[in-house]
């Protein structure tokens, strides 16, 4: 098996690595473009076996390595011969990822050219319009992580592996419905004396708001609308691990992360839509003759480091006896609530109530299981918590003064769904998509 490897172009380092040539076998220092078919044909057979279909790919890692690095395993071209012009299965999966704009009168649209342009100089035009929401487009898809002989693995695919059955551990098989995530921060606007929640404002709230508040204006906006669940939230991370081929993704897109409180800008003064491609980091100008950064991934711009983002379908309930908070999480839309109610959520693990840096997720989740990692080893993101007896919601992100602590693995387990803050947010995810 091979572990990324950064490549460099004119002293520059290349993302995301999604080329043979990157990914490279830690026995021999041969790139992937070297390995025997025998070595791929093991490879293939040994996903078969666990999974039951050829077609699965995805990466794994080993758990006790500090390396935050992952494997690419089984990332056949499409039509399974070597150096295929078409690329990868996994570029294949990501590149269905496009911006979309839902309009609540039906006239959808969805760009196909990179250069998405939505603002006119440094108004926010469509941005700020509640009936328009900028979306990114979620292709179905398959997957799953769970440990297995020291590994962990993550892995992918487009067909059901097998029956799906409804969720009952956070190991097995689980489907994501084509969806629309957020291309943008969202915030709360009242509009015609109604709450709404906007796919993105780039103001800075005026008012504390809690989940409770965030999930009203949401369905006020568009009834089948949610605050981003958790599962979406996770399968979004797994996808970027995928294209990146590490836990510590600031590496490639250190954005608003990279200077704390200087960059805050980006969170408040409307910088948006200014990156000309699907992803990447640039000198943006927010205000004339004032410059911030600001990062994209598959046009989801700024995924962690603005600020904390509530999420819906996860709650923590602390453990005392046990000195845990034990983590309940639900994959069905109809149960989300904010009404703290665990009844129809299923308990995935528990994580420590202490705050420290994340070593290792809960198998088949991306929340914390294991303390002990850095702002550079294992996953490279922090975790905070409580021990409060009130069951308690969870925030992800960290905002832009956090810094490195702040990333797509950086949680917060402190507020209730009541709770509110200035400079807590939360986005709205649209299960259905209308053609």
């Amino acid at each position: 098996m091979g572990k990324i490897h950064v490549l460099e172009k004119n002293g520059e380092q290349l993302f995301p690595v999604t080329i043979p040539e990157a990914i490279i076998d830690p026995k021999n220092g041969a790139p992937l473009s070297e390995f025997t078919e025998s070595m791929k044909n093991e490879i293939r057979s040994f996903l078969r076996s666990i999974t039951g279909i050829p077609e699965v790919f995805g990466y794994r890692y080993f758990k006790g390595d500090s390396d935050d690095r992952v494997e690419i395993v089984n990332d056949l071209p499409y039509d399974g011969t070597p150096n295929a012009p078409n690329g990868s299965k996994r570029k294949a999966l990501l590149d269905k990822m496009r911006p979309y704009q839902c309009n609540h009168d039906a006239s959808n649209r969805e760009w196909l050219q990179d250069d998405v342009s939505l603002k006119i100089g440094y108004s926010q035009s469509d941005l700020m319009n509640p009936l328009k929401l900028q979306m990114v487009r979620l292709p179905d898809l398959y997957y799953r992580s769970f440990d297995l002989d020291g590994y962990s693995y993550v892995l992918f695919c487009e067909q059901a592996p097998e029956e799906i059955l409804p969720f009952s551990m956070a190991t097995q098989w689980k489907k994501i419905d084509q969806c629309g995530y957020p291309r943008y921060r969202g915030i709360r606007k009242q509009i015609d004396g109604v709450w709404k929640l906007l796919s993105f404002s780039g103001e800075n709230p005026s008012a504390s708001a809690s989940l409770i508040l965030f999930q009203q204006a949401a369905k006020n906006t568009n009834p089948n609308a949610t605050v981003v669940p958790y599962f979406i939230y996770e399968a979004i991370a797994y996808l970027m691990v995928l294209e990146l081929g590490r836990h510590n993704v600031q590496v490639a897109y250190s954005g608003i992360t990279n200077a704390g409180s200087s960059y805050a800008n980006a969170a408040v003064a409307g910088v948006t839509d200014v990156l000309k491609t699907p992803s990447g980091e640039v000198d943006v100008e927010y205000e004339e003759g004032k410059f911030t950064k600001q990062f994209r991934w598959r046009f989801i711009e700024g995924v962690y480091g603005q600020i904390w983002n509530f999420l819906t379908g996860v709650y923590y309930i602390y453990d005392a006896e046990l000195n845990v908070n034990k983590v309940y999480i639900t994959r069905d839309y109809d149960k989300i609530n904010t009404s703290r109610n665990v009844s129809d959520y299923i308990h995935i693990g528990n994580t420590p109530a202490v705050n420290e840096w994340v070593k290792e997720f809960i198998p088949g989740s991306i929340i914390c299981e294991e303390l002990g990692g850095s702002s550079t080893t294992y996953k490279a993101d922090y975790n905070y918590t409580s021990n409060s007896a009130t069951t308690r919601v969870a925030l992800v992100g960290g905002p832009s003064t956090n810094g490195g602590i702040a990333g797509l693995f950086c949680f917060a387990s402190t507020y209730a769904a009541s709770d509110a803050a200035v400079y807590v947010g939360a986005s709205l995810v649209l299960p259905e998509i209308t053609e």
